[in-house]
């Protein structure tokens, strides 16, 4: 199989009957509840159409039971000086557009890109105003917008997020804007959804895949040496020999060894580092495989 190639895959007669059987008996719910109104976030992303825009820049807004908004953006220098009494929610007693210049930035910049994967990240935001700044010729939106941000979770909390203080980006391109699926609110929580593992036959995967099986090391294989063979080991590469125990094969026909004076471990050696001995008398008992290279 080549990378990149499309494959089939047999989930098993136990799903395929499971499936034929939700088939026949399902059908369309009549009252689908929380999920009346639900919408696909792939289907939303991809069409890249307007977003609701709640207009309210004290209240924290959401539009959709299954769905919330992240905009693509990163930290910067804080330039802001805070007035304490604005915080912990102070601030919203301020009029609008004391608020958006107290602590309102321009985010024109976070435009989500390659160049910008490596510190850039999605954060939570409330979408507060659409600006009519787009072409308004196509179905996409190319619009901005006003967003609210909120921190993520991957990054050191910021200092106005700690003083209780919120952060606006005006001008926010609608590309970097995306729709998230709230937890339990996938397609696949839908009623009637279908569910039942995947039984993937063992005769599909390659022997060698299976080497966590019970006894897969002591399998004879065409080498050499195998488990459990006393020998003399080259400690190293350093043309020291050493009494020693051949304690794993692997695939490329290499060798681990366990050192019998002192039980370390060294990996990977090749047959000229590993010559035949007769210390069949050696005492076994006290040998741990406690010590690695």
């Amino acid at each position: 199989i080549e990378a990149g190639e499309e494959i089939f895959m047999d989930y098993g007669p136990n799903w395929e009957a499971a499936w034929d059987k939700h088939v026949e008996k399902w059908e369309q719910p009549d009252n689908a509840g929380a999920f009346e109104n639900h919408a696909s976030v792939s289907e939303l992303n991809k069409s890249q159409g307007p977003i609701t825009a709640s207009d309210d820049l004290v209240n924290e807004y959401s539009f959709s039971h299954d769905v919330f908004t992240m905009c693509w953006c990163w930290r910067h220098k804080e330039d802001n000086e805070y007035d304490e009494e604005d915080f912990y929610g102070g601030w919203k007693r301020l009029d609008e557009e004391e608020i958006m210049l107290r602590y309102g930035k321009s985010g024109h910049q976070f435009i989500r890109n390659p160049s910008t994967f490596d510190y850039g990240q999605f954060w939570p935001c409330s979408i507060i105003h659409k600006n009519e700044d787009g072409s308004g010729n196509s179905e996409v939106d190319d619009s901005t917008y006003t967003v609210r941000v909120y921190p993520s979770k991957t990054v050191a909390v910021p200092s106005w997020h700690r003083r209780g203080l919120p952060r606006f980006y005006t001008n926010f391109p609608r590309k970097s804007i995306q729709y998230f699926t709230k937890p339990y609110r996938s397609d696949q929580h839908l009623p009637g959804a279908f569910r039942h593992p995947i039984e993937i036959n063992d005769d599909i995967f390659p022997e060698q895949w299976k080497n966590r099986k019970p006894g897969f090391y002591d399998v004879k294989q065409d080498t050499k040496f195998h488990p459990g063979d006393r020998v003399l080991a080259n400690f190293l590469d350093r043309g020291e020999w050493f009494k020693a125990i051949i304690e794993r094969v692997r695939s490329n026909g290499h060798y681990d060894v366990l050192y019998a004076d002192d039980g370390m471990v060294e990996k990977d050696l090749d047959d000229s580092r590993i010559k035949k001995s007769d210390w069949v008398h050696f005492p076994l008992q006290h040998l741990t495989s406690s010590n690695f290279l």
